[in-house]
């Protein structure tokens, strides 16, 4: 892929290169939502048998995560530990209706554009163009909560967005609040592992594998699971509501 442009977009919301505006990387990155990426991320584990999204996305979670329960919403979704939901690493996939077909260098402005048009971005929200292995893309940063057992969780969650073949692709971190930045290298180690595959090329599915793997009902509701492992889901959202992009 074709490496990111140092252009600056002129939209409502901040639309920032990780070099931009006179900033270095590593500041252009406050908040644990921007572009630059730290030299050493975490290792990751052996790849899902079997590639997801009906054959076109191989994954890895982190080495020392666990899979978490399947969701059918959900491609594949990682977990610290079995026994706390947060943090959590989730990925999922959809048709993208905008200009862009494949993400690369030359185009990533446009895409930053219409992901903050598709995600009702606000003048506080900033989309960072990023380059990570073989994810490019933009990444940004929201804020969301969840009730569980009477109890509300503020989260936070940086989003990390792409489209390859057609298809836009979230890597999500969910992180209770104030822990993202100690967990964003991980989020960052799995996107720069997706491999993007061909459906034509990609090997066929197998039944019963696990985790889920196919396209995700849109009715059905984004559901995080229960922190202890039991139990009913939990519904999270946007502080302010809305939807996450991608979804």
């Amino acid at each position: 892929m074709k490496h990111l442009l140092p252009s600056v977009l002129c939209l409502a919301v901040v639309l920032v290169l990780a070099t931009g505006c006179g900033e270095s990387a590593s500041e252009s990155s406050g908040g644990g939502s921007g572009a630059s990426v730290p030299q050493k991320l975490p290792p990751l584990g052996d790849a899902i048998p079997r590639a997801l999204d009906d054959g076109r996305l191989e994954v890895a979670g982190p080495k020392t995560w666990e899979w978490a329960p399947p969701d059918r919403k959900y491609l594949a979704r990682f977990q610290e530990s079995a026994e706390n939901a947060y943090p959590m690493i989730l990925i999922s996939a959809a048709d993208f209706e905008g200009e862009v077909f494949d993400v690369d260098g030359d185009n990533v402005n446009t895409f930053a554009k219409e992901v903050a048009a598709q995600a009702k971005a606000t003048q506080e929200m900033t989309i960072k163009p990023i380059e990570v292995g073989n994810f490019v893309g933009v990444s940004y940063r929201r804020r969301g909560k969840v009730t569980q057992d009477f109890k509300e969780i503020i989260l936070d969650r940086l989003l990390l967005e792409t489209v390859a073949s057609g298809r836009q692709y979230t890597v999500e971190l969910r992180a209770r609040d104030g822990e993202l930045d100690k967990y964003r290298p991980y989020v960052l180690a799995v996107a720069g592992g997706l491999k993007f595959l061909k459906p034509d090329a990609a090997p066929a599915a197998a039944d019963g594998d696990e985790p889920g793997g196919g396209d995700a009902p849109a009715e059905t509701p984004e559901d995080v699971p229960a922190e202890t492992g039991a139990g009913d889901d939990a519904p999270v959202g946007d502080s302010a509501g809305d939807e996450p992009a991608g979804q």
